[in-house]
């Protein structure tokens, strides 16, 4: 029998991960919660960066407190990516909380991907609570498969829980931007102060980390583009462990 070993998520080096960068989400503030401080630093870079949202996020506002919540929602959205440096974004304009009924998702995910061939692609994890985020990211995750080179670089972003994440990026010199993108959504922080949550996730990653100066990391499951039909078809027989029907 093999001995057991420490699983601790490795501390990677930004430099691991190039450009050009996809970022695929199902809502305006997804991407900055899961990887905001790493977007920033590939706009530092000179990366090309684009992010995808795959609804229009009018479910945003379930008291009716803002009137037209999508177009709010998109406005804040462009103004936290602008504070990212990020300036490219697409909006799928599918509905929120039924992106089960979606048609056609993973195609239109699959023509993004082989046009901009990223080398770096950020996506959700089929673990994640959300139903729309599990539907995301089943359907990137397959149209990922088809359309990229098997080594192509996927960090795979638990939004709702941590996921199991393998690889820990430093972003202590990130952590005050994430936090001022974050708070850009005003309309989602009138529900829930998810930025200091946030902020403080950040921080709690950085628990067996003996280096005192790594004060804040974001989380990911690194996976190669060829390992991730693998992981979806474990990650489903996980879910039904965990939530037996």
């Amino acid at each position: 029998m093999k001995a057991m070993e420490h699983l601790f998520p490795a501390l990677t080096p930004r430099e691991t991960f190039q450009g050009p960068v996809l970022v695929t989400v199902p809502h305006p503030d997804d991407e900055v919660i899961g990887c905001g401080a790493m977007m920033a630093w590939h706009a530092s870079r000179g990366h090309r960066v684009v992010v995808v949202h795959a609804t229009d996020g009018a479910g945003g506002d379930p008291d009716g407190k803002f009137g037209d919540i999508a177009s709010l929602r998109k406005a804040e959205s462009a103004r936290a990516l602008e504070i990212l440096g990020v300036r490219e974004w697409r909006e799928l304009g599918f509905r929120d909380g039924r992106l089960e009924e979606a048609q056609g998702l993973e195609g239109i995910l699959e023509d993004l991907l082989r046009r901009l061939q990223p080398r770096t692609f950020y996506t959700l994890s089929p673990l994640d609570n959300h139903k729309d985020h599990r539907v995301l990211a089943r359907a990137a995750a397959a149209a990922a498969f088809r359309a990229l080179p098997p080594g192509t670089e996927c960090l795979v972003m638990g939004i709702n829980n941590m996921g199991l994440p393998n690889t820990l990026v430093d972003i202590t010199d990130l952590l005050e931007t994430k936090e001022r993108a974050l708070r850009a959504f005003e309309s989602q922080l009138a529900y829930l102060d998810f930025a200091t949550k946030v902020v403080w996730r950040d921080k709690a990653a950085t628990v067996n980390i003996e280096d005192p100066g790594v004060k804040a990391c974001e989380a990911f499951m690194r996976l190669p583009a060829s390992r991730l039909p693998e992981f979806l078809e474990k990650a489903e027989a996980l879910e039904g462990v965990l939530y037996p029907a």
